[in-house]
């Protein structure tokens, strides 16, 4: 009777231990292309520089803020200086969760300058800190 127990008590603390320990891993998550090491720009950048940086991979940093409810297929971006639309080519080649609003976010992609509108064609998207 005291084996059994012994090993009742050790298989529940591996289960423990395993539970806490997937809890600690990271609380991110990439979508699409790996993210490169480029630096980040600021929104207000792009917009004041639209023309020098159009059809330039670009990569910037915020807060989710909405996001498409149909499939995730795009979402905006607000970085403190402005807020910036992703565009996912509706769903192409990914799409992002519908529930990652307030989620803060990495977007790197294409940015378009077409008919005085900006936005990113996003080919990497990693959610989450």
């Amino acid at each position: 009777m005291r084996k059994i127990m012994i090993i009742v008590w050790g298989v529940l603390i591996v289960i423990i231990l395993s539970v806490l320990l997937a809890g600690c891993g990271k609380k991110n998550k990439v979508y699409g292309q790996a993210i490169s090491n480029n630096p980040v720009i600021t929104i207000k950048e792009l917009q004041d520089k639209k023309k020098d940086y159009s059809d330039q991979l670009v990569k910037i940093q915020g807060k989710i803020t909405d996001v498409c409810q149909d499939m995730g297929c795009w979402f905006n971006v607000n970085d403190g200086t402005g807020i910036m639309y992703i565009d996912l080519e509706m769903g192409r080649n990914f799409t992002i969760p519908k529930n990652t609003a307030n989620q803060p976010v990495l977007v790197e992609g294409k940015l378009e300058y077409d008919n005085g509108s900006l936005s990113i064609i996003g080919s990497g998207v990693k959610i989450g800190e």
